[in-house]
């Protein structure tokens, strides 16, 4: 089972009434979370160490997906989410100076600015995602999402429209599907 999907259920799990239950989640959290934590503190004298640009790019890359990682399996919560997004923000930026053209960057950039509830900035950093070849599939769903905090309802089914629609690729026509996560979404607002 995906990490993102435990650790919702341990969420869950630490209002049970059984102790047992309590403890058991909070140790498989505190574990998760840990784990990424030693990742972040390794990757962070490595960045400390970087004798080159690149290798502080490269830790700074490294260091933005760590901290992000927290956010997306939900193991920060509170001022400790408002302090990672920043983290990430600020480590994502850091590597853009040296790598311009970095797409997974500016997708970040993007979904950091999605969840401050600021669209018109998500939709900036995604489209230069897009510019810089980011999967234009994984992109759909963030950039609709854009649209409706914007309430261009109009935006979120054109935008979702793509992931069902026929593309043609250099082998010929295939279809670009959501994923199964986003498909009642896309269904939602394409019928």
């Amino acid at each position: 089972m995906p990490s993102r999907v435990t650790s919702e259920i341990a969420r869950d799990l630490l209002a049970d009434p059984v102790e047992e239950v309590r403890l058991l989640a909070y140790g498989i959290l505190d574990g998760m979370e840990k784990r990424i934590m030693q990742q972040i503190f390794a990757m962070r004298d490595r960045h400390e160490a970087a004798g080159d640009d690149d290798e502080r790019a490269h830790a700074c890359v490294c260091l933005a997906q760590l901290y992000w990682e927290l956010i997306y399996q939900n193991l920060v919560r509170g001022e400790v989410l408002r302090f990672t997004l920043e983290r990430v923000e600020k480590f994502a930026r850091d590597a853009l100076e040296q790598h311009e053209d970095d797409a997974s960057m500016w997708y970040l950039l993007g979904r950091c600015a999605l969840m401050r509830q600021n669209p018109d900035v998500a939709e900036m950093h995604l489209r230069q995602a897009q510019f810089h070849s980011f999967p234009t599939e994984r992109l759909l769903p963030w950039l609709a999402e854009a649209a409706f905090q914007r309430r261009r309802y109009d935006r979120v089914s054109l935008l979702l429209g793509g992931l069902g629609a026929g593309v043609t690729g250099a082998k010929g026509v295939s279809n670009v599907t959501a994923s199964p996560v986003v498909q009642p979404a896309v269904r939602f607002w394409t019928r």
